[in-house]
């Protein structure tokens, strides 16, 4: 999920920890897949065009939180915390729904806002309400713990 802040839409910044993603390299013996976890984005050099700010600014904005230097942040470190910002945002969109959000459900009821412009990697701007709370998950996801850019300055305008 990503929003901008713009004033007359009353947008905030939010860039939650990645979550793990995983590729397929191959097939044992038994004709198991085979996965291999890829990188932070922005650990490595990609092969073609711009690295990713996410590997630096994540890692900053973690050490700050833990009280840690930076160059002691490792994936795992953030991929974690991509998992806590994950589970509360399924919790948060299935809360007041009846179901267990362990397990995605189709009735899962969300409105979702789109906003004109997009946003900085050109991903549309969207909001995130939970129709049965009344909740805007995006704005209750708004936290120093879930959201990388929450100390940014667009994002500090948009909660003034």
């Amino acid at each position: 999920m990503r929003l901008a802040f713009d004033p007359d839409l009353d947008l905030w910044s939010y860039d939650a920890p990645e979550t793990p993603k995983y590729r397929k390299t191959g097939e044992d013996a038994e004709g198991n897949s085979i996965w291999e976890r890829q990188p932070y984005p922005g650990s490595v050099a990609p092969r073609e065009g711009k690295r990713s700010p996410k590997w630096d600014s994540h890692r900053e904005w973690y050490a700050a939180r833990h009280n840690i230097p930076k160059e002691q942040v490792t994936e795992d470190m953030l991929f974690a915390e991509g998992a806590s910002a994950k589970e509360a945002l399924v919790a948060a969109i299935a809360e007041g729904q009846g179901i267990d959000w362990l397990e995605w459900d189709p009735k899962i009821n969300v409105e979702i806002r789109r906003y004109p412009g997009k946003g900085y990697y050109g991903r549309d701007l969207v909001a995130i309400k939970n129709p049965q709370t009344g909740k805007l998950i995006t704005q209750e996801l708004n936290t120093e713990e879930f959201n990388t850019k929450y100390n940014s300055y667009w994002n500090s305008k948009g909660r003034d």
